[in-house]
């Protein structure tokens, strides 16, 4: 085998389209030629080297919570005839955080030129982050006047919790997942509070909230 451009075939007769240095709408020429017994017979062929399409897909926000409505996938060119987007959550042109689940997942969009019939694909990496979740506890929903008054909290998927009161009291630490609060002056008075526990450091997600109501005797 010889062609037009040396070095286009392998030793193993093998043209790799990749290797052509223009690939765009160029033929190039391979002659194979034959001898036997001193007589030499060719023949020639030429391929015809067509532009991959130069395929992008891209998201609103890579990083969603699991909450989020679904949303569209931009892919360019615009997509038409057997192009597709595929991957899980993937409905059409569409991403749905919750049928996809927490984690990352790769969405891959395929495009097929319709001038050339020639394929080619872009991926984006989609994560999907679970819903913060906060329980915040006592050993008893009753408090003495004047006396401190324990919290604990639980908090999964966010980095910490952030401590409310309604009343006048303090707390011993408003960030730590367990505190101490005061009831003050009008919480006594008032023979009652409530206190809120609100997650922070939400990454995707918007925070979560959980109330306690306490009553002072």
């Amino acid at each position: 085998w010889t062609s037009s451009i040396p070095n286009l075939i392998t030793s193993d007769s093998i043209f790799n389209p990749a290797n052509a240095p223009n690939k765009n709408n160029v033929n190039y020429f391979f002659r194979y030629t034959f001898v036997l017994n001193g007589c030499a017979a060719f023949d020639s062929v030429g391929v015809l080297v067509k532009p991959l399409p130069v395929v992008d897909v891209s998201v609103p926000n890579v990083g969603n919570c699991i909450t989020a409505p679904e949303f569209n996938l931009i892919g360019s060119p615009t997509p038409v005839g057997s192009s597709v987007f595929a991957g899980s959550g993937v409905t059409g042109n569409r991403f749905n955080p919750s049928t996809a689940g927490p984690g990352w997942h790769l969405v891959t969009y395929t495009y097929t030129s319709p001038a050339t019939q020639c394929t080619n694909d872009d991926t984006v990496n989609i994560f999907v982050q679970e819903q913060p979740d906060i329980q915040i506890s006592s050993n008893s929903t009753d408090a003495c006047e004047g006396i401190p008054f324990t919290l604990n909290s639980t908090v999964v998927n966010a980095g910490g919790i952030q401590w409310t009161s309604n009343g006048d009291g303090s707390f011993s630490s408003n960030s730590s997942p367990n505190t101490t609060y005061t009831p003050g002056p009008n919480d006594n008075a008032n023979k009652g509070f409530s206190i809120s526990g609100v997650t922070t450091q939400n990454g995707y997600c918007p925070a979560e909230t959980e109330n306690l109501n306490i009553t002072i005797y």
